[in-house]
């Protein structure tokens, strides 16, 4: 089973400590900051990036490493970024696993403590902070874990676990639903501070006698103290309002993203449950508001025999496997990507849907796959195309996002990525970038089963005005079968290059930490 992390948002930025200072909004608003932006984040010291755990201006990123040889436990490591990309050495890059001096729980067998992570700043202090997923934790109920950000980057001070059914999150929990198996941050309440959505796609919401969940998403509020879980709350296909049905194995929650889609100021909540209708998939939208957060209300359900949406609903194309949220357009309101892997025997495509004052809309909307006109290579039988997504300003026009996605079954799994460009209409075909290992200078080499491109985040490591994209390679081998890597490829003004771009991994020189067998270290960025 693949269990990836979660794609970045368009500035890779959430929402830091309300400061209340007239005077500095004011000044914002006379050097022509846009209405949709959040003029209290950019107060932060460092303008407030998403994963920026140190508050220098560089967004940092932590990487997954969530198997390895028996027992599994699974762990973080986290890089540093700098104005020439990440770092092993300023500051010193960390490793962190539940046996890890401050961290909450105890590392055993199969935990997989790092399957799934999200940053953003849950407490305000303008430093990102981590949450990790471990959702094999005891038997499989999982579990959830935040680390908090400082001066001197990720600290296990005040680090917090949080389980189903323990200390006000709802519950209760069963061995085999997986809390903890995807993880999304976004401000769904307006108040200033992060939240986070925990997507548990095995959830027995129906009956616990069940052989297997129907799947349901818990949110978690950000407050001054940090991630709490006082207002917890819940949402399933059993909720009233959340379209659809809750049914067996329906897999709501195995991904989530947040996205501002209505352009209200408050984030919202996408989910996809792959496997509802045999596979064909499905992907729900929950809306934001400020002060009251998520609510049911104006929901919306999409899959690909909604009205306006291209291609036809079929068993095994898996819409919503992947979710990514940014502006493509420019016009202040996110777009959802929708990746559907499985479509014409695994040569995947993915959806583009837009935003408007009412929400998504299938207006306009577009199907984007390697058969379509103007984007390079061709379609074929187990490419995975779209099997990640991410959107992320990778041009630093400072406009229009654009759109990564992973094609990690290309060339017998060696892997691809596509980046098309946002325009006014959307992701365009026109200027698709077409990157593996084997393209020039690119670090590395294309060998089966490296599945680069199965994980995909952008975040302004380099600059503040430019994304870069973080590419995981969890297949690749350096000296252990399935080690794991990380690809660092930066932004530029033509979309992304080689010029300057970064491997790492657990026996690379400099890396803390050490090789695993089937560590699959990059499964998840955050």
């Amino acid at each position: 089973m693949w269990i990836e992390g979660l794609p970045g948002h368009l500035l890779g930025q959430r929402p830091g400590r309300r400061i209340g200072a007239t005077i500095a909004v004011a000044a914002l608003l006379a050097v022509g900051t846009p209405a949709h932006a959040d003029l209290t984040y950019a107060l932060c010291i460092g303008g407030g990036l998403a994963s920026d755990f140190n508050g220098d201006g560089h967004a940092d990123v932590a990487v997954g490493e969530p198997s390895g040889e028996s027992p599994w436990p699974g762990w973080i490591h986290v890089l540093y970024g700098t104005d020439t990309g990440l770092s092993v050495t300023a500051p010193e890059d960390q490793v962190f696993e539940q046996d890890t001096a401050g961290v909450p729980g105890v590392s055993e067998n199969e935990d997989r403590f790092g399957a799934a992570l999200a940053a953003g700043d849950f407490n305000g202090d303008c430093f990102a902070d981590v949450v990790i997923g471990a959702p094999e934790e005891d038997s499989g109920r999982g579990s959830v874990t935040v680390l908090y950000g400082s001066d001197d980057g990720l600290t296990t001070d005040s680090s917090t676990r949080f389980l189903q059914g323990v200390d006000g999150v709802p519950g209760p929990a069963y061995t085999g639903e997986w809390f903890g198996s995807s993880l999304a941050s976004g401000d769904f309440d307006a108040d200033g501070y992060a939240d986070v959505a925990v997507g548990v796609y095995e959830d027995r919401i129906v009956s616990v006698a069940d052989a297997l969940g129907e799947g349901s998403v818990y949110v978690l509020h950000g407050s001054e103290t940090g991630l709490t879980s006082a207002g917890a709350v819940m949402f399933s296909q059993d909720s009233a309002g959340v379209p659809g049905v809750a049914e067996e194995d329906d897999r709501f929650g195995w991904a989530v993203t947040a996205g501002d889609f209505d352009g209200d100021g408050a984030d919202d909540l996408a989910t996809g449950a792959y496997n509802e209708n045999s596979g064909a998939g499905y992907a729900i939208v929950l809306y934001g508001a400020a002060s009251t957060g998520l609510s049911s209300a104006g929901s919306q359900g999409w899959w690909q025999d909604s009205a306006g949406i291209s291609d036809t609903a079929e068993s095994g194309d898996f819409f919503g496997s992947a979710l990514a949220a940014g502006d493509l357009t420019g016009d202040g309101r996110d777009e959802l990507v929708v990746g559907a892997w499985g479509e014409n025997s695994r040569e995947g495509v993915a959806h583009v849907l837009l935003g408007s004052a009412a929400g998504l809309t299938s207006a306009g909307s577009q199907l984007r796959g390697q058969d379509s006109a103007g984007v390079l290579d061709a379609g074929e039988v187990d490419d995975f195309f779209g099997y990640a997504v991410a959107v992320g300003d990778f041009t630093g026009d400072g406009v229009h996002a654009d759109l990564a996605v992973g094609a990690p079954g290309e060339d017998g799994r060696s892997g691809a990525i596509h980046v098309l460009p946002g325009t006014a209409t959307g992701a365009s075909t026109a200027a698709d970038q077409f990157w593996t290992q084997n393209s020039a200078a690119v670090i590395g080499a294309s060998e089966p089963y490296d599945m680069w491109g199965e994980s995909l985040r952008a975040a302004r490591v380099v600059s503040p005005d430019r994304a870069d994209l973080l590419v995981g390679i969890p297949g690749e081998y350096y000296v252990e079968d399935n080690e794991g890597g990380l690809h660092f490829m930066p932004g530029d003004p033509t979309g992304l290059t080689s010029d300057g771009d970064q491997q790492f991994a657990p026996s690379i020189l400099n890396v803390e930490g050490d090789p695993h067998l089937n560590g699959f270290f990059g499964r998840a960025l955050g």
